[in-house]
């Protein structure tokens, strides 16, 4: 009879433990909207971890649903905190993708060109895109860090129960996303409208969630939440002399959208943590602005600290490990690859432009990466991933969307020798076509000039293409630092080619034939200015040619490393000449190596070689500044006037040290050396100019300024060059 008491006893006290379990009050964390301002989020998490506050649900909207997902999944709020620190927020916001992934065809439209505008395919008519960014690289972001979540999952069996709010664009009503792919459910929760494009989740057109709820506690209340915090980013509406710009306005008109439901959402939270915003705003995604509202979200939970701990202690709240089977980084062994098939993409193709490979062990940065290669192709506006695990084994999903196929891109600037100068590209891209990509390039300008290219590119051979570029030119010419008048050119080439880009490279190798035309207004031999002329000279050849090209600088302008090296070898075939088989050498090298966060050692090297005795004037050596150029073989001379024709043998030399100012200015101190000569064996006596300069740079919205003051030695005139936008 004991016995049978003592076990009834103990079976009691387990079922009432049981019990006491079952019943202990579940704490929900709502983290509310508001851009950059939610990093905030971060410093509150921090504090209720360190208190040890057991958080059963998270419910996030925008900002608030990025950290509120991250953290569901099971990474720590130091974690979190790393994160947040470590993205470079301008790149990861604005698309950008490091130019090592990037087609040789969008390299150069970044130099061109700052607008991208659609043309309907079915009217031609151009289109306001739907977002000034697709969400490209936040969503591989989170596919990067969430890549160990299946790829659909009910978020509230997560290790934290999640749920985040968007905005149903067709019918204006709030939808409550619990369930699907997690990252693309945090995308179309943060999506704000135009900076954006909208996103298709689980067959719902969504938008940004703050409009129609941006303090989402109804939702945790919903999720079963007996303890609600609250972390509360909105701010006091600002006074119309602080209504200086697009995101402030943009900011307040949101705030407005929900304010009778946030007054209602804010009455049934328990306790509610609201960090100080002042002197930032959605829009403030600076290092310093993540440091800072880190700091400034742990304080306001701090000065809550009493209320924290009496909850814990009121509802005997006991804090549990967060289950991290989410977040422990591993390798997925890839056995088979899907696709969209709805594109009809053949596998090859994706294969071949992203590296990818079966039966390989790939983490979730290369898988990233990989992603990068496809989207800086051209061909689409967002590419992703997903995962499907089967017995330690992936399937790699390949989620696409495709770009609009034909795009009107524009630029402008202004520079010394163009004047003002308007740059229009129209472009068809399909990687579905025979002729994938076609481009019509113009600028119009005092010196006016047009580039047709057609390529057609099977992943199992090379590339093909056809280019054919006109310029005319009207420049001076200068010999021994004196005008000789007016340099009047137009020429034109013609040029079929085939390339092959190196897998993991960037390099390029092209083999082409090209015919050239020129006709000028100086007669001109061996590089010597004969005299000018009324009638025109004219000269046509033919050539063989062959180039190697490496190109690793991670920006276009004001790269912060890297190298670039273009060398080509041809034989020049002069028609209705005796001038036959004119070997010519062209090469050029430039070089950015960092010596520390401020300073920088440049460097770049032009020469050229004609191995003939005679050859026509369309073929001499000549030096210019970067903005007179002609034809793709001129010698960068910084302090050159106009046009200078040298000597068959040339080298030009450019050293500098590149300090930055101030975050954004770069002064450059530079050296320049131009030597030529007629052959080799006079290298002891070849003539010689040089330089002394000073460039500042800076990026800019609108484009690059990028001014040089040079004083050549041979020449008491200082010599200004420069330019401010985008250079054709």
């Amino acid at each position: 009879m004991k016995l049978h008491n003592l076990i009834l006893t103990a079976g009691l006290v387990i079922i009432s433990q049981f019990s006491l379990q079952a019943q202990e009050p579940r704490v929900a964390l709502v983290l509310s909207g508001g851009g950059a301002k939610g990093f905030a989020h971060i410093g509150v998490l921090k504090v209720l971890e360190e208190e040890g506050l057991p958080i059963s649900i998270i419910v996030g909207n925008s900002i608030g649903s990025i950290i509120g997902g991250v953290a569901a999944t099971g990474y720590s709020a130091k974690e979190i905190e790393l994160m947040a620190k470590s993205q470079n927020w301008d790149e990861l916001l604005f698309d950008y993708v490091s130019r090592k992934y990037k087609s040789d065809n969008l390299k150069t439209a970044e130099q061109r060109y700052f607008l991208e505008l659609p043309l309907n395919k079915d009217t031609e008519e151009l289109e306001l895109p739907s977002g000034v960014v697709s969400g490209q690289n936040v969503l591989n972001l989170f596919c990067k860090f969430m890549a160990n979540v299946p790829d659909s999952v009910d978020f509230r069996k997560l290790p934290i129960s999640f749920a985040c709010i968007g905005t149903n664009l067709e019918t204006g009503q709030e939808e409550v996303l619990m369930h699907g792919f997690l990252p693309k459910a945090v995308l179309a929760s943060m999506a704000i409208p135009g900076m954006f494009s909208p996103v298709n989740f689980n067959g719902l057109y969504l938008v940004d969630g703050g409009i129609v709820n941006n303090y989402p506690s109804d939702v945790a209340q919903m999720m079963g939440a007996d303890i609600i915090i609250g972390v509360d980013l909105q701010t006091k509406p600002l006074a119309k002399e602080q209504l200086n710009s697009a995101d402030k306005i943009f900011g307040q008109i949101a705030s407005f959208t929900d304010l009778e439901k946030g007054k209602c959402n804010r009455a049934i939270v328990d306790l509610n943590i609201k960090p100080n915003m002042e002197g930032y705003n959605m829009s403030s995604f600076t290092q310093e602005a993540v440091d800072t509202l880190i700091i400034r979200g742990e304080k306001a939970a701090r000065q809550k600290i009493t209320e924290i701990r009496e909850l814990i202690s009121k509802h005997n709240l006991e804090y549990q490990a967060v289950d991290r089977k989410y977040v422990e980084p591993k390798k997925y062994r890839i056995e088979q690859i899907s696709l969209d098939n709805k594109l009809k993409i053949k596998e090859p193709y994706i294969l071949d432009l992203s590296n990818l490979e079966v039966n390989k062990l790939y983490s979730a940065s290369e898988l990233q990466n990989s992603m990068y290669k496809l989207y800086g192709e051209g061909n689409f506006a967002m590419v992703y991933p997903s995962l499907i695990e089967k017995k330690d084994k992936y399937q790699l999903n390949i989620h696409t969307k495709l770009k609009q196929s034909s795009m009107l891109k524009i630029g402008f600037g202004a520079n010394s020798a163009d004047g003002v100068n308007l740059n229009l590209n129209y472009s068809f891209q399909d990687f579905r076509k025979l002729i994938n990509l076609f481009t019509i390039d113009f600028k119009a300008s005092y010196n006016p000039r047009v580039i047709i290219t057609a390529e057609t590119h099977n992943y199992k051979l090379p590339g093909i293409g056809l280019k054919i570029d006109a310029q005319h030119t009207e420049q001076g010419l200068f010999k021994l630092g004196k005008e000789k008048g007016k340099y009047k050119i137009f020429n034109a080439n013609a040029d079929i080619y085939t390339y092959k880009r190196f897998k993991n490279s960037s390099s390029i190798l092209q083999l082409g034939l090209r015919y050239d035309f020129d006709s000028s207004n100086f007669s001109t031999e061996n590089g010597t200015i004969i005299k000018e002329q009324s009638d025109r000279t004219q000269t046509s050849r033919f050539s063989a040619y062959s180039s190697f090209h490496f190109d690793s600088f991670d920006k276009y302008f004001l790269p912060k490393k890297g190298i670039s090296f273009h060398a080509e070898f041809s034989i020049n075939e002069v028609i209705n000449s005796t001038l036959k088989s004119i070997p010519i050498v062209y090469a050029n090298f430039e070089i950015v190596a960092p010596i520390n966060n401020t300073l920088a050692f440049t460097g770049e090297i032009y020469h050229r070689a004609v191995y003939r005795n005679d050859y026509p004037g369309g073929l001499a050596n000549y030096a210019s500044d970067k903005y007179s150029a002609f034809n793709n073989y001129s010698l960068m001379y910084a302090g050159q006037y106009g046009l200078s024709f040298t000597d068959k043998i040339a080298t030009c030399s450019k050293i500098g040290l590149r300090l930055k100012i101030a975050n954004k200015h770069f002064l450059t101190p530079q050296v320049s050396i131009l030597t030529d000569m007629d052959n080799w064996g006079e290298m002891n006596n070849a003539d010689t100019k040089w330089l002394i300069g000073l460039n500042y740079s800076r990026m800019t919205i609108l484009g690059p300024i990028d001014l040089s003051f040079n004083m050549p030695t041979n020449d008491e005139h200082l010599v200004f060059q420069g330019g401010i936008g985008f250079k054709f």
